[in-house]
């Protein structure tokens, strides 16, 4: 893009091309159980269950082509090794000047650890020992080059949305937990961070479901100064989405009672979705409901 000299305002679209999800693995070429939600007419029936794919091996695969097509474990670590070591050498160097790769490489490692936290991009830089410019910069740079997303805090006011910190999330979990050191699905399902893993995973198959709609949704977190979160706030028109991640196979009302307060708040929500590793799909109350993490990409 750098190379093009010429402007090509109003003869040229651009269409991030992101990895794959679950249901375009599987064929899926309309995801409806996502278009139904906004809606509010998803076919819920208390009782109903679907298969659920097991998440942990799901996410150390992750979803680029490859790693999604190939039957060797061992050539999905070989190809993240090979991803990082030639964006780093090779694209990386083309975008921008770098000052140190290996600098570099920590600060994307801190992050890998982060992905699903809020972003405090001052702490960032004390732990990679660089200057608080050198962080900013280089997390522009992840951005730029689509390794990671930024995900502003929601909030009644739109002015307000740019002031608060933003959440931090990896576009394909993998690489986050590659980056982080967890090469197997022993260490991986006994890490501090399997929750961020799993929102990441969570994340990115929103952002791909948001960017189907005309024009695409916003995507939002909400935490109040009470503590109370919902970890995205789906934004499109005057229509708001409330989804809340939890890795539980369980699901229960307790757990959806942000979603509640929520849309007690905002009763231009059309729907509250809890989304969990289990196999069950129930309505936990008049708006709100509860299903496996993966339906939403299906139909």
């Amino acid at each position: 893009m750098k190379n093009i000299t010429e402007s090509l305002a109003g003869r040229a679209l651009y269409f991030e091309m992101p990895p794959l999800t679950c249901g375009e693995i599987d064929g899926v070429i309309e995801p409806q159980n996502f278009f139904d939600l906004w809606n509010g007419s998803a076919r819920i029936k208390n009782g109903e269950t679907a298969e659920a794919p097991s998440v942990i091996p799901l996410m150390l695969r992750g979803f680029m082509p490859y790693n999604v097509t190939t039957d060797d474990k061992s050539d999905v670590t070989l190809w993240m090794d090979g991803y990082v070591k030639t964006y780093l050498e090779r694209d990386l160097r083309e975008l921008s000047q770098v000052d140190s790769i290996i600098d570099f490489r920590k600060v994307m490692q801190i992050l890998s650890l982060r992905t699903g936290n809020i972003l405090n991009q001052a702490d960032v830089a004390r732990d990679a020992k660089i200057s608080g410019s050198t962080a900013y910069r280089y997390i522009k740079l992840l951005e730029i080059s689509n390794i990671i997303n930024r995900v502003p805090g929601f909030y009644g006011s739109k002015g307000k949305r740019i002031t608060k910190s933003p959440k931090i999330y990896f576009i394909d979990p993998a690489l986050s937990i590659f980056l982080s050191g967890y090469l197997n699905e022993e260490s991986l399902s006994r890490s501090r961070e399997l929750g961020g893993y799993f929102e990441t995973t969570v994340f990115f198959h929103l952002k791909c479901l948001s960017e189907m709609l005309k024009p695409s949704a916003g995507i939002f977190y909400r935490r109040t100064t009470s503590g109370k979160e919902v970890d995205f706030i789906l934004e499109h028109g005057r229509k708001l989405l409330a989804i809340e991640v939890k890795m539980t196979k369980n699901p229960l009302v307790k757990d959806a009672a942000n979603l509640f307060d929520f849309i007690n708040e905002y009763p231009e929500t059309a729907l509250g979705v809890l989304l969990h590793t289990g196999r069950e799909i129930k309505r936990l109350g008049s708006k709100v409901i509860a299903v496996p993490w993966w339906w939403i990409d299906y139909a």
